[in-house]
């Protein structure tokens, strides 16, 4: 919610990263959305950006998790504990909201326009590995022409002002009280591959490198392959992403609930 082509909530709770994993986890248990023969098939969890907190926590209460995959992640917390930032969320919050009216119009101004998005994604989210294309401009700008995309994103702002707080529970009543995410994942035994672009000016890659240190021997960190990618290596570079989550995907053990169908030259 907030983003993308969904809904824009009127609560500004449904904006948090509690609601949006409650959403993923009602869709993969929606008997429609999952055929009967793949129930209790094993899962491949991606997250990217600020999704990597939503696949976490699905990671983690779903046994039937394999593998999860990060994509140049931002966690709230930092990825290892809740910031004490979220202090100041009970004054900030509502000072967000009430401010609501006066910033719309502005937002409306600058994010309905082709120019912004092709300032801000050539700034802040896309590297050099590829260039900034008409179709992606339109696919990043779309959503924005949906009705009260200003409003969501000004929701959205409000609700990651708790998420770091909100994101430890989720991550606490998945793994048994553990609120610490790279412990929780490290005792939980999930292989995880972390994947960042090096020129992401969105998140360091750096933040990458100390939740798989975290994590410990079952994450892998893969920064080198994606040197000239920004936040979104997996658009910038999709072959090279897919062959990098491939190969990774044939090293893990294919027994018990873990990948049996990873081998080389199988699809996924």
């Amino acid at each position: 919610p907030g983003l993308g082509l969904t809904t824009r909530p009127r609560k500004t709770a449904m904006y948090g990263v509690g609601a949006t994993a409650g959403l993923a986890q009602a869709l993969d248990e929606d008997a429609r959305a999952v055929p009967k023969s793949a129930a209790k098939a094993p899962r491949i969890i991606v997250g990217h950006s600020m999704g990597a907190g939503v696949a976490v926590a699905q990671a983690l209460s779903d046994p039937r998790t394999a593998c999860l995959v990060l994509v140049d992640p931002v966690l709230p917390g930092n990825g290892l504990r809740a910031t004490a930032g979220a202090a100041l969320a009970p004054v900030l919050r509502p000072l967000l909201l009430a401010l609501r009216p006066a910033l719309v119009w502005p937002l409306r101004a600058a994010v309905y326009t082709r120019a912004f998005w092709q300032t801000a994604l050539s700034l802040a989210a896309w590297g050099k590995a590829a260039p900034l294309t008409e179709n992606t401009l339109d696919r990043y700008r779309r959503p924005s022409l949906c009705d009260r995309w200003d409003v969501g994103l000004i929701r959205l702002a409000a609700a990651q002002l708790t998420s770091g707080r909100e994101f430890s529970r989720l991550v606490a009543a998945a793994a048994g009280g553990e609120r610490d995410a790279a412990a929780a994942l490290r005792a939980a035994g999930i292989p995880v591959l972390v994947i960042h672009g090096k020129k992401d000016r969105i998140q360091s890659w750096k933040r990458s490198r100390d939740l798989v240190a975290a994590i410990g021997a079952k994450a892998k960190l893969e920064v080198e392959a994606f040197s000239e990618a920004g936040h979104c290596p997996q658009e910038e570079q999709f072959c090279d992403f897919q062959e990098t989550v491939l190969a990774w995907l044939r090293t893990l053990p294919r027994d018990g609930h873990r990948l049996r169908y990873a081998r080389e030259g199988d699809g996924v």
